[in-house]
């Protein structure tokens, strides 16, 4: 789709580079992680369409439609994405995390989770 845009647009070679550069600079944003928070080992599943006219996908894929939620007075899109229960073993809570363990414990059973998963606390601040 953006392709579509820089060829019937007047776009000169200077614009196409500032857009790459922007692009680029978002996919950093989504995949790159402080330092600090290395201990996590965090998994971040990425998925970037230009094509904003693809919001259905076949019954069989692990992405789902296109779903929306509020937060922090934003609106955020995202997809679902299907995946075993027994694929998560561990919880690290960020150090800003206010919720009881016997809460987030109530919460993975409600959603299916039935078998055991630990529950640490993050040792890294926001501030490193």
């Amino acid at each position: 789709y953006m392709n579509e845009i820089i060829s019937t647009s007047k776009f000169n070679r200077y614009d196409k580079c500032i857009l790459e550069l922007i692009s680029n600079i978002i996919h950093l944003n989504t995949t790159t992680k402080n330092p600090a928070f290395k201990e996590e080992k965090e998994v971040r599943l990425v998925y970037q369409t230009l094509d904003t006219g693809r919001y259905e996908y076949p019954e069989s894929s692990s992405i789902k439609d296109l779903k929306y939620r509020i937060s922090n007075n934003q609106i955020i899109s995202y997809y679902e994405l299907g995946f075993p229960k027994d694929a998560v073993s561990e919880l690290i809570l960020g150090p800003n995390n206010k919720f009881k363990e016997s809460d987030i414990v109530n919460f993975l059973q409600y959603n299916g989770f039935e078998h055991s998963i630990k529950i640490l606390k993050s040792k890294a601040s926001y501030g490193a």
